[in-house]
């Protein structure tokens, strides 16, 4: 780790300054593209094995979700039912092919990678026959090929709508047109700023007589429109990926520190160094630190916590609970580094400032009281998130 002295402070890791170039104000603003940093990773569809974050949409005419519900779930249980049916007689037609292939497979000599590659090059060298893939078509019932596209987008749709309601959990907000919309325009300004690309979409008309699919891999997202055969109003429905380094941040859930640095930075008008997720040592006593930040100018330095909390909606005691644990951890850093002031960025929303000033006054109790004076909370008040950035700017930038 690259170490850089700052005055009495030395800071460990700031080779991780240049991901905050990933941050530009585009990335930022509009405000709605925020709620993506301030979601806890377990609402994304992905794993830590393969480092993929996925993300659901539902966008459109998304006021008819309701009519189409029941359409989506006959069309989910129709591809349940007749999967296995379908592996059946796949694997039916496709044993006498590869059962030659297994054979010869066997006797391949050598060590297993090399036995793994001899056998993956015979397999693709039959399934490049056009005649083997043809074989099967033909063979498929045309009542199962004329139900497979409308079942699988259907299939798809149902699940992007299930996972799309738990991203709303993620985020405190109750599933409405307001809200589907609301989440598709942030998706779409993450797609513009290159943090997010498409993988599958699909749509259904709201024609409720004769509906149509689409089932679309594109490098662009459906985003609204209407049907093309019968001009009825479309709702789409989008997974995207994440893309780097925004995937790998999202998974260890260190981007909102990434993106608060990157905010104060720019808007800190020359006056602002961020040094985010690093480790910061004064004298013999050393912290790792979500931000660090100095205010070249005035010598006022802070520690900034970023907390994302999985369900940021919760009761007033609950809320009490977490703050106080991570102000008791923020007061020991603060007094370790010795710095002027210390904040709580958390994704927690609180209903009114008031109800915000109440539960850290209650969750300060116990605390130092020298500390307790220096330490912000800013939390998530009704939807507003920059103003509440803003003002750690204003508090940083005063004059002593």
């Amino acid at each position: 780790m690259k170490i850089k002295q700052v005055d009495d402070w030395k800071i460990k890791g700031v080779e991780n300054l240049d991901l905050v170039n990933y941050f530009a104000p585009q990335v930022i603003l509009p405000e709605k593209n925020v709620d993506f940093f301030l979601i806890h990773n377990h609402y994304f569809l992905g794993t830590k094995e393969i480092q993929a974050v996925a993300i659901p949409c539902v966008g459109g005419a998304t006021e008819k979700i309701k009519e189409i519900e029941t359409r989506l779930t006959d069309l989910r249980k129709r591809v349940d039912y007749g999967w296995s049916g379908f592996l059946g007689f796949v694997l039916k037609r496709f044993y006498p092919i590869f059962q030659p292939v297994m054979k010869e497979a066997s006797m391949i000599k050598g060590s297993q990678d090399e036995k793994r590659i001899k056998t993956t090059q015979m397999i693709q060298s039959k399934m490049r026959k056009p005649e083997t893939i043809l074989k099967l078509l033909n063979e498929l019932p045309l009542p199962f090929i004329q139900l497979l596209q409308p079942s699988l987008a259907g299939y798809v749709s149902q699940f992007v709508l299930e996972k799309s309601k738990k991203m709303h959990e993620g985020l405190g907000i109750t599933p409405t047109k307001d809200t589907f919309n609301r989440l598709d325009e942030m998706l779409l300004s993450l797609y513009k700023s290159g943090i997010v690309y498409p993988v599958v979409s699909t749509t259904t008309c709201t024609n409720t007589l004769q509906p149509h699919y689409d089932f679309t891999l594109s490098s662009f997202p459906v985003h609204r429109g209407t049907c093309r055969i019968c001009d009825q109003p479309l709702i789409t429905f989008n997974i995207y990926l994440v893309t780097e380094p925004y995937s790998s941040l999202k998974i260890k859930q260190q981007d909102l520190s990434y993106v608060v640095a990157a905010y104060l930075n720019n808007r800190g008008d020359g006056q602002i160094e961020c040094f985010p997720e690093v480790f910061v040592k004064k004298n013999s006593k050393e912290e790792q630190v979500d931000i660090f930040v100095r205010n070249w100018t005035t010598g006022e330095t802070a520690v900034i916590e970023c907390k994302v909390k999985e369900n940021p909606k919760t009761t007033f005691d609950t809320k009490v609970n977490i703050i106080h644990r991570d102000l008791s951890q923020l007061q020991r850093k603060m007094k370790e580094l010795e710095t002027d002031f210390g904040y709580i960025i958390s994704n927690i929303i609180f209903d009114s400032i008031e109800e915000k000033q109440k539960v850290l006054s209650e969750a300060a109790k116990g605390l130092n009281s020298k500390c307790k004076n220096k330490i912000r909370l800013k939390g998530k008040i009704a939807g507003n998130v920059i103003s509440e950035w803003d003002s750690i700017l204003t508090e940083l930038k005063q004059k002593p």
